[in-house]
């Protein structure tokens, strides 16, 4: 059986040789990025314990980048020790095939478990599974060009971090910063085609936010991968920054609306409606609240009329109870009442589903 003696926060103890974090070392070798293991350093070994039925224990450790060959453990003295060693070779010969340079690095990482000195190398069964094998959806981070025009929350956004979602779940929506922009995303023909999944054509501003939201659900499997392969072009006559200019908000947000028609009615046509209620509701609450608040009285009237009833037809009249945060229901129950939504309610709802971080630059 594979069970520690204690589990608390510090379960488990995190060794990193030298070269992991040698910032020395990086910068004599003229590099942004490590070969070895790279910005993925940063996602190395997030460790996910779970109980069995029977009493058990299983541990999934992510290991981006590695192979199998890579991977080693060891038991002893009651702490089962996983350990990932790479090497990267680089080579660089003039015309004539004689070397101008050889450079060989190598890294270690390892996590290691406290198991108890009653657990035996053959209670312990170890698999290795290829995260990138058979795939539905990959998606990956992406850079906005220019740069210094991009917001941090687009940055965000654009910067997800290593995960494997087999099967679906809600935090690939609405916490994996894999939405919006399914152009930094590949799609298999198989899931195409099964699902017949298609853009909305009636949809012409944020219909890539639709696909995503009904594809994503649809895939056995979704890898999701910090590389930034996308390259987001900021323009200023294009549709997104277009609708940010005040005497476009209304616009915007009956765009918003037929969005999240679209997702619901998708939703309710394949089944999903019960997949993540509430955290549809608290995702379009945190997307439209700041222009909510800063609508005149006739112009929030008729939108919180429409968003209303797009969630009463679809989750019933106490869908402003789904949201599992208190300041989410907040800003919820005065859109379903038609009271005014104030800045302080916006505030209130950035510090729960954002961060006091995230609260200020959104403001600032």
């Amino acid at each position: 059986m594979f069970m520690p003696a204690v589990f608390h926060e510090n379960l488990f103890d995190d060794f990193f040789d030298p070269f992991w974090n040698d910032g020395a070392l990086e910068r004599a070798m003229n590099r942004e990025e490590r070969e070895t293991f790279g910005k993925r350093g940063a996602n190395m070994m997030k460790t996910d314990v779970k109980q069995t039925a029977d009493g058990n224990y299983d541990v999934a450790v992510d290991l981006p980048g590695c192979k199998k060959e890579d991977v080693q453990m060891e038991l002893s003295d009651g702490y089962l020790t996983i350990q990932a060693v790479r090497s990267h070779s680089n080579d660089e010969k003039d015309n004539n095939g004689r070397y101008l340079r050889r450079e060989t690095f190598s890294g270690t990482c390892a996590r290691s478990f406290y198991v108890g000195d009653a657990v035996k190398k053959e209670d312990i069964h170890a698999k290795f599974e290829d995260a990138a094998e058979n795939p539905e959806i990959v998606v990956f981070g992406g850079v906005c060009e220019p740069a210094e025009r991009a917001s941090k929350r687009i940055r965000q956004l654009l910067s997800p971090q290593a995960r494997v979602f087999e099967p679906f779940d809600a935090a690939l929506l609405f916490s994996a910063n894999a939405q919006p922009y399914p152009w930094r995303s590949a799609y298999s023909r198989d899931l195409l085609e099964r699902e017949s999944l298609r853009f909305a054509e009636n949809v012409r501003f944020a219909e890539d936010v639709v696909f995503q939201f009904e594809s994503y659900p649809l895939s056995a499997k979704t890898v999701v991968a910090p590389d930034k392969l996308y390259h987001y072009v900021m323009q200023d006559k294009s549709l997104t920054h277009t609708f940010n200019v005040g005497a476009k908000r209304r616009d915007k947000a009956e765009a918003h609306i037929l969005m999240l028609h679209e997702i619901l009615e998708r939703w309710s046509a394949r089944g999903l409606l019960e997949l993540c209620p509430g955290e549809l509701v608290a995702w379009f609450m945190d997307l439209v609240a700041f222009d909510l608040a800063r609508f005149d009285a006739e112009d929030y009237n008729a939108v919180a009329a429409s968003i209303n009833a797009e969630f009463n037809q679809y989750f019933g009249t106490n869908w402003a109870n789904l949201p599992a945060k208190m300041a989410v229901r907040g800003v919820a129950y005065k859109v379903a009442r038609g009271s005014s939504v104030s800045l302080i309610d916006v505030v209130r709802l950035y510090l729960s589903t954002r961060g006091l971080k995230a609260c200020i630059e959104r403001f600032v």
